[in-house]
């Protein structure tokens, strides 16, 4: 039997194998991510992005920021959190600006060369999203991704 999170895992997959745009940050990678969820598969009945949790609700949430998760998926009734993690290096190259070549190449991502707090986030991702599913009962589990341009 296909899962909910069987089908966010896939589609992810699928839209990192299509996708030939340069995405120039995690915030750029979640609204192309969650637009081609919604517009490119009939998956779901509703995709969010920056899904506000009240830190309150949560038990054992020990962070002083508040809990947005990057998007959440909603079929049937069942929810599923995806988190993401977006690492980059230093890319220099020329692009367009409405429909207009630029003169001269542009830094367009800046290095992220710390790994370790990179997994550090991650797994903080995945703390976060055990305890949603905690806490509430239609969150079935969720789906963490860690990509390096």
């Amino acid at each position: 039997m296909t899962t909910l999170i069987d089908i966010v895992r896939n589609d992810v997959f699928a839209f990192l194998e299509s996708n030939n745009e340069l995405l120039f940050n995690e915030r750029d990678f979640q609204m192309h991510l969650a637009t081609w969820l919604r517009n490119s598969t009939n998956h779901y009945d509703d995709v969010d992005v920056e899904y506000y949790v009240p830190r309150q609700e949560l038990d054992n949430y020990i962070w002083e920021s508040e809990l947005r998760l990057d998007i959440v998926v909603k079929k049937d009734g069942e929810y599923c959190p995806i988190e993401l993690k977006y690492k980059t290096r230093k890319v220099a190259r020329k692009i367009s600006r409405f429909d207009e070549d630029l003169t001269s190449n542009v830094v367009v991502m800046k290095n992220q060369g710390a790994q370790d707090l990179g997994m550090y986030d991650f797994w903080k991702d995945v703390r976060r999203v055990e305890l949603v599913r905690n806490r509430f009962e239609r969150v079935k589990g969720g789906v963490g991704c860690i990509c390096y341009q």
